[in-house]
C-alpha cells in the first residue's frame, strides 16, 4: 500500500476544505420547499435540511404547495405522495401539464411516500420527469444525499440543456452559412449519390433541389469529364482527399467550370461519403483564356517582326528573344533566354549597346553599331535602346530593338562612291575641254607642215608622231568624259609590232641612257 506523505496528506485536506466550502456556499444559494400535512415530519425535514446549509420552506397541502411554487420558485420539491385535497401525484402532475406552471416545470421534485414499491407507479412518474423516489422512514443523511444528488444532476442536466440550446444555435448558424455559403457546398453517399446541396448549387444549375438530390454525382457533369471525376471520387471513399475540376452544363446550357476541392466522410473510422466544395471559376477561366489570346496575340507579332526584339531584365539577363533576332544574330533563342546578354555578345558590344546614360527612361537611344554575329560575319546593325515598366512605372528592364542595316550601309557607300564619280566627271569634262583646244591647234599646225615638207623628208616622220600622239591625247580624253558614266570594256585585236614601234622612239634616249 503506497504511503502519503506529509505534505501530501496537507494539500489533500486543503482541498477537501476547499471543496466542502464550496458546497457550503452553493446549499445557501438553495431553497428547498416541502409539501407534507404532517407538521412534525416537516419540522424534522427542517432541521436537517437547514442543518445542512439549505433554504426551507414548506406547505401542508396541495393547493398551498403550487401557490408557493409560483411565488417562491424554490429550487427543489419535496412532496409527499398522500396529501389532503390534491395528492403528491396530482401535484406533480399539474406541474407537468398545466402551462401555467411552465416557470417551475424544471423544478427537481423528490416523492415522499411510506406506500411500498408495488403500490406506486415509479415508471410513470420517471418518465414524465421526477428526480427521486424517498421511501418514508429515512435517515438524516440518506436525505441529505438525495438532495445533493439531485441537484448535482439537476446541474448537469441544465448544463446539458445549455451545451444542446448552444449546438442547436451553432448547427443552425452554420446550417445558415452552409446554405448561403458563396462556394457550392454538397455532400455524397458512397454510391455517388447526392444526400445534401446547399442553395449555391441550385442558383448555378438552375435545377430544383428534388432534381438533384438522390442523383448519380455524374448525371450533372459533361461527359468528357464523368470519368476523372469517377476517379477522384473513388480515391476519396478509399480515405484520399482530391483536388481537381470538372464541368456542368446548367439548365440554359451555358458551360461551368468548378475547382473541387473532395474529403472523406468519416463514421467510427469507417469512410461513409464525401464532402465536396465546389467553386466557379468560370470567370477565371474566361480571363485566363484572354490572357492567353492576349499573350499569344502578342507573341505572334513579336515573332512577325522584322526587326531583332530582345528583353532583358535589370541583371542584363535575357528573358525573350525573338525569330528576327534569332536570324540577324545567328543565335537560337533557346540558348539565349535566361542567359546574360554578354554570353552571346562581346562585352564591349554590349557596353555600346546599353550604355550609361542618364535620361534613358525618358529618351530612348537610337543608335548603330557595327559588330560580329554567331557565325562571325560582320554586321551593321541599327538599334534603338527603351525602357521596360511595369504597370507600377518602375523599371524591370530593358527592350532592345534592332535591324541588320547592312546592306543600307552598303548602298550608302556606292551612292557616296557615284557622288564622288559625278564630281570627278563634272571636273574631268572641264578639264578635257581645255586641254582639247591647244590639242586641235597643235594637230592643225602639224597636218599643215605635213603637207608643206616634202613626203620623201626625213622630217615627215616626226610630224606622223606628233599626229598620233595628239590622237592619243584625244582617246584619253575620251575616257575621261566618260569617267562618270562608266561603260563595260570593249574587247579588240591589236597588231603588236605596231604597239612597240609605237612606244619604242618615246623611250629610245631613255634606254640608251641607261644602256638598254
Amino acid at each position: 500500500m503506497q504511503s502519503t506523505t506529509f505534505p501530501q496528506a496537507i494539500t489533500d485536506l486543503e482541498n477537501m476544505h476547499s471543496d466542502y466550502k464550496r458546497i457550503e456556499r452553493e446549499r445557501k444559494e438553495k431553497c428547498v420547499l416541502m409539501i407534507d400535512d404532517e407538521p412534525d415530519m416537516v419540522e424534522i425535514v427542517k432541521k436537517v435540511v437547514t442543518r445542512a446549509g439549505y433554504q426551507f420552506i414548506s406547505a401542508y397541502d396541495g393547493e398551498a404547495g403550487l401557490k408557493v411554487m409560483l411565488e417562491e420558485r424554490p429550487d427543489l420539491l419535496l412532496l409527499d405522495w398522500m396529501l389532503p385535497g390534491k395528492s403528491g401525484q396530482d401535484v406533480f402532475n399539474e406541474l407537468v401539464k398545466n402551462s401555467a406552471y411552465r416557470p417551475v416545470t424544471e423544478t427537481p421534485v423528490i416523492m415522499l411516500t411510506a406506500k411500498a414499491e408495488y403500490q406506486v407507479d415509479r415508471k410513470e412518474l420517471f418518465e414524465h420527469g421526477l428526480a427521486a423516489f424517498l421511501v418514508k422512514p429515512f435517515g438524516h443523511r440518506e436525505l441529505i444525499n438525495v438532495i445533493d444528488n439531485v441537484f448535482i444532476l439537476d446541474d448537469l442536466k441544465k448544463k446539458n440543456k445549455e451545451l444542446e440550446r448552444k449546438l442547436k444555435q451553432s448547427e443552425y448558424k452554420y446550417q445558415d452559412l452552409i446554405e448561403n455559403a458563396s462556394d457550392i457546398i454538397f455532400t455524397i453517399n458512397k454510391e455517388g449519390k447526392f444526400v445534401f446541396i446547399n442553395r449555391r448549387l441550385l442558383a448555378l444549375t438552375g435545377f430544383r433541389k428534388t432534381q438533384i438530390l438522390g442523383r448519380d454525382l455524374r448525371e450533372l457533369i459533361i461527359p468528357e469529364d464523368q470519368q476523372i471525376v469517377w476517379d477522384s471520387f473513388q480515391n476519396v471513399i478509399k480515405g484520399n482527399p482530391r483536388i481537381f475540376e470538372f464541368r456542368v452544363l446548367n439548365r440554359e446550357g451555358e458551360l461551368k467550370y468548378l475547382s473541387t476541392n473532395f474529403n472523406p466522410i468519416f463514421d467510427k473510422g469507417w469512410v461513409t461519403g464525401a464532402v465536396g466544395i465546389s467553386r466557379d471559376v468560370s470567370q477565371q477561366k474566361k480571363l485566363e483564356q484572354q490572357i492567353v489570346d492576349l499573350k499569344n496575340f502578342n507573341e505572334s507579332i513579336v515573332q512577325s517582326m522584322g526587326a531583332g526584339l530582345i528583353t532583358i531584365d535589370l541583371d542584363n539577363r535575357i528573358t525573350s528573344f525573338n525569330v528576327s533576332a534569332e536570324e540577324i544574330l545567328g543565335v537560337q533563342s533557346d540558348q539565349a533566354i535566361g542567359n546574360q546578354l554578354e554570353d552571346i555578345l562581346t562585352k564591349d558590344d554590349v557596353e555600346r549597346l546599353l550604355p550609361d546614360t542618364p535620361g534613358i527612361e525618358n529618351n530612348p537611344l537610337h543608335q548603330e553599331l557595327q559588330l560580329k554575329n554567331g557565325t562571325d560575319e560582320m554586321l551593321h546593325i541599327g538599334f534603338s535602346v527603351t525602357p521596360r515598366i511595369d504597370n507600377r512605372n518602375q523599371r524591370v528592364g530593358t527592350i532592345i530593338s534592332f535591324r541588320d542595316i547592312s546592306l543600307i550601309k552598303q548602298m550608302q557607300s556606292e551612292v557616296a562612291r557615284m557622288d564622288r564619280l559625278a564630281s570627278l566627271g563634272v571636273l574631268a569634262s572641264g578639264i578635257a575641254h581645255e586641254i582639247r583646244n591647244p590639242l586641235a591647234g597643235i594637230k592643225t599646225v602639224a597636218q599643215t607642215l605635213e603637207e608643206e615638207i616634202d613626203p620623201d623628208d626625213s622630217k615627215q616622220e616626226y610630224l606622223a608622231r606628233i599626229i598620233r600622239q595628239v590622237n592619243r591625247m584625244d582617246e584619253l580624253l575620251k575616257a575621261f568624259f566618260t569617267y562618270a558614266r562608266p561603260r563595260q570594256p570593249v574587247r579588240k585585236l591589236s597588231k603588236l609590232p605596231e604597239i612597240v614601234n609605237e612606244v619604242t622612239p618615246l623611250i629610245d634616249q631613255k634606254l640608251s641612257s641607261n644602256k638598254v
